[in-house]
């Protein structure tokens, strides 16, 4: 299982909340996004793009 620890040094409170969030950065920001996997925290740089509009 992976866990969502913090994106953009802001903590991972909700689903709902985090995609608020990143719906705010600019597409082309590089971001941190912090996870817990396997009892590991990794920190992983993401790009953040532009959301594709449904057809």
């Amino acid at each position: 299982m992976i866990l969502i620890i913090s994106v953009n040094n802001k903590p991972a409170v909700s689903a709902l909340e985090t995609m608020d969030q990143v719906a705010e950065i600019r597409p082309g920001s590089v971001i941190p996004v912090v996870v817990m996997r396997d009892d590991k925290q990794l920190t992983f740089q993401v790009t953040v793009q532009e959301y594709p509009a449904s057809n």
